[in-house]
């Protein structure tokens, strides 16, 4: 027998998100164009956001799509453009274009609660709330591990840790660690992008280069989860330094491999695995060359062009993933707005695109290229 269910609630009272912009612009031009300034600055307010608001699970869901809450955007944008060099054999330019933003929810539902989800791997690791930027990463925050009895004796346990596990911080203070504890800890959205574009021109020659980035942001590294954690068979290099005995404590940061804790840093959402992602990169280069027009007007050819590109041929970044840009996410490309979702069974959660922001969970490395080309115009 094959039978149907609805898949949400039915929401008659929907309506579109309200969005109001304020833009101050301003453009210079200098030495005749030889240098130019735009700068943007702006603030975008978004009220009544379509979000996933949780339910009671009697009704049958987990949650409910509503318009609710409000969101700031501010920010600038800025773009430089320069004529450095500017010769009968020789030119050369440079653009630049910075932006950046803050994001930052003013106002929830009626009570002001705010929304908790995740997948599986992260459960309720994505917190969008008052005063914080949509989705940001909702963990325990970690403070070394304990090395000394005399130090756990002193301090709030989550479980029952002893000396060469993981030391969690009471954040309320209220003298025992439990999922109260569980704050905002990271932006996963980057807070600013640019990109440099440098073109060369020499006689028949050109080159040009290409470098991009972002910052201000995190990424929660779930995939360790299973290469960095005690318990598990298969580690990164870094338990090298873990705690072994009070003779050798390591690096203060790996805990012990056996412990008869409940917790050691094995399952539970925390900031370990929360990483700094400020990224830049050598996007492309490209050199080319064109052939001059008194060989190419012997083969009645109008114009000829060689060249070999490169793309994505270094990353600076000290995230330890193959991909600071971005995670290999279970449920919907991530946003910032939380107006599509799907259910996933594992997690027992609508999943909205904002509860994956920063999420990588086995992301791929971007591919790197080198690609030889020819342009002919007869």
């Amino acid at each position: 027998m094959v039978g149907f269910i609805p898949g949400s609630f039915e929401n008659q009272d929907l309506s579109w998100e309200k969005n109001q912009t304020t833009n101050i612009g301003l453009d210079v031009g200098v030495l005749q164009d030889k240098f130019s300034l735009t700068v943007d600055v702006y603030e975008s307010i978004t009220k009544d956001l379509l979000l996933n608001v949780p339910v009671p699970f009697t009704s049958g869901f987990s949650s409910v799509i509503q318009n609710i809450g409000e969101v700031s955007n501010k920010g600038i944008e800025i773009e430089i453009s320069s004529h450095n060099i500017i010769r009968p054999d020789f030119t050369w330019n440079t653009s630049l274009v910075f932006s950046y933003n803050k994001n930052e929810v003013l106002k929830m539902g009626p009570d002001g609660s705010p929304i908790k989800n995740g997948e599986f791997w992260c459960r309720d690791c994505s917190y969008t709330g008052i005063g914080y930027p949509i989705g940001s990463f909702n963990l325990y925050e970690t403070d070394g591990i304990f090395m000394s009895q005399a130090e756990v004796d002193a301090s709030a346990l989550y479980k029952d840790e002893g000396v060469g596990d993981v030391k969690w911080v009471d954040k309320n203070g209220d003298g025992v660690v439990d999922t109260d504890d569980r704050m905002p800890l990271g932006n996963p959205t980057p807070t600013y992008n640019f990109g440099i574009t440098n073109s060369l021109r020499y006689k028949d020659f050109d080159l040009n280069v290409f470098i991009n980035g972002a910052g201000g942001h995190g990424t929660f590294f779930a995939h360790s989860r299973y290469i960095s954690r005690p318990t598990v068979t298969i580690n990164l290099k870094e338990y090298v330094n873990r705690w072994k005995s009070p003779d050798e404590p390591g690096n203060g940061i790996i805990p012990r491999v056996t412990s008869n804790a409940a917790t050691n840093g094995r399952d539970e959402e925390h900031d370990r695995w929360l990483y700094d992602s400020d990224w830049w990169r050598i996007k492309n280069i490209t050199l080319g060359y064109n052939f001059p027009a008194s060989i190419l007007e012997k083969f009645t050819i109008s114009s000829l062009r060689v060249y070999v590109s490169g793309d994505n041929i270094l990353l600076f970044t000290k995230y330890p993933g193959y991909n600071p840009e971005g995670g290999l996410k279970p449920a919907p490309a991530q946003g910032t707005s939380q107006s599509e979702s799907t259910f996933n069974p594992r997690s027992g959660q609508n999943q909205s695109p904002s509860s994956n922001l920063g999420m990588d969970f086995g992301s791929s490395p971007q591919v790197k290229r080198l690609i030889f080309g020819l342009n002919v115009t007869f």
